[in-house]
């Protein structure tokens, strides 16, 4: 399935459907996925739009200046973007081994 590309606002939409989207009759009828992607190709927002456009999940990611992702904000209210719950993303930092004898 060929990702269709368009431009909003100095950012690339990037909307794809998969192979059971397009079955007739199926529950997955229809849907289909959204990432809206920088120039540097992070991804700062995605979601799941329904048959109707109607939005099923909605999400948002943030990213430190060195381009790693720190957090991802879901919507437990995807239509209206209430409810958040975000995750903060684990960063390990530190020697890579433990110390002889520890």
């Amino acid at each position: 399935m060929r990702p269709k590309r368009t431009f909003q606002s100095n950012t690339e939409l990037v909307t794809l459907r998969d192979a059971s989207s397009y079955l007739t009759g199926s529950p997955q009828e229809g849907v289909a996925k959204k990432s809206y992607v920088t120039a540097t190709g992070q991804v700062m927002k995605r979601s799941t739009l329904g048959r109707m456009g109607t939005q099923l999940e909605y999400a948002t990611l943030d990213y430190d200046r060195l381009g790693r992702l720190t957090s991802m904000t879901r919507y437990q209210d995807a239509k209206r973007g209430a409810n958040p719950v975000t995750r903060h993303a684990l960063r390990l930092t530190g020697p890579a081994s433990v110390a002889p004898g520890a």
